[in-house]
């Protein structure tokens, strides 16, 4: 896997090198946490394990065990959370920045071999245990496109490119029985922390509950991962959107309103009932 340690400061430089000085733009953050399917999280973390294809004798004194790779076993769902920081140019269209992270995917194997004699009583016991685990995270840059339905809700959908991080580690006493025997005995094995550049999307709906603060749930994926360790996780998230200038859905705002918005005031028009003796009957 290639390093892009350079990617975060090429991501940061495009997201603000955008032209602000043009028309309203806004501002906006927002936070989620949800469920991950992670559904092939098993298949790669087995896959992926160097001792796969390799079986050891193991005498203890009373008898010999035949130690191979065991199949670790995972939970079917992750958790996990992100953070986007926003810059929208009108109310269909933003550009944001992005930061993704799982809990961490685990796997783990536990069984205790029995050696039993030719009475079938047991002579001697050995236990086997392994873990397989993976942590990912990422920082991107992508676009938001908003279709609002309504001044309160309304349906996005984002798309864009990140750096991904991801550490793979095996540890347990199957280790250390398959490499007692060689130059370096260990009872752990790393990847190290690997990175790389993938895409991520996502669908959502968005509820307005107060001038500046949505709510919103989306459907999210994430690739990451090269080789042996390519994923694809899919996700349901739960979030809030804070808007700083309260735009959101709906119309968008002129500077004059925004300003009134700002004040908590709305914006002086010439039907106001100061002004309407000198506004005629267009006011009527």
């Amino acid at each position: 896997m290639k390093g892009s340690s350079w990617g975060r400061g090429f991501a940061a430089a495009l997201f603000f090198s955008v032209p602000v000085a043009q028309a309203d733009v806004s501002f906006y953050a927002e936070g989620a946490f949800g469920f991950v399917s992670t559904a092939d999280f098993e298949d790669t973390i087995n896959s992926g394990y160097p001792f796969a294809d390799t079986v050891m004798n193991v005498n203890t004194g009373s008898g010999t065990f035949n130690v191979a790779a065991p199949p670790l076993e995972a939970d079917d769902y992750n958790v996990g959370g992100n953070i986007f920081v926003g810059m929208r140019f009108n109310q269909y269209i933003a550009a944001e920045l992005m930061y993704l992270t799982y809990s961490e995917f685990d796997a783990d194997f536990n069984k205790t071999l029995v050696q039993v004699d030719s009475s079938n009583v047991p002579v001697d016991a050995l236990p086997v245990n392994l873990s397989g685990s993976m942590d990912v995270s990422g920082f991107g840059l992508g676009a938001r496109l908003d279709f609002p339905l309504t001044d309160d809700l309304g349906i996005y959908g984002r798309a864009g490119m990140y750096e991904w991080r991801q550490k793979v580690s095996y540890s347990g006493n199957v280790i250390s029985l398959l490499t007692s025997s060689t130059d370096i005995p260990t009872s752990e094995l790393t990847t190290g922390t690997e990175k790389g550049f993938d895409l991520y999307g996502a669908v959502g709906a968005m509820l307005k509950v107060h001038r500046q603060t949505s709510v919103y749930m989306e459907l999210n994926m994430a690739d990451f991962g090269e080789d042996e360790f390519a994923m694809t996780a899919y996700g349901v998230f739960f979030g809030v959107h804070y808007d700083f200038y309260g735009t959101g859905f709906g119309p968008d705002q002129t500077a004059n309103t925004k300003r009134a918005s700002a004040n908590d005031k709305r914006a002086v028009t010439a039907c106001d009932p100061k002004y309407k003796d000198i506004s005629g009957i267009a006011c009527d």
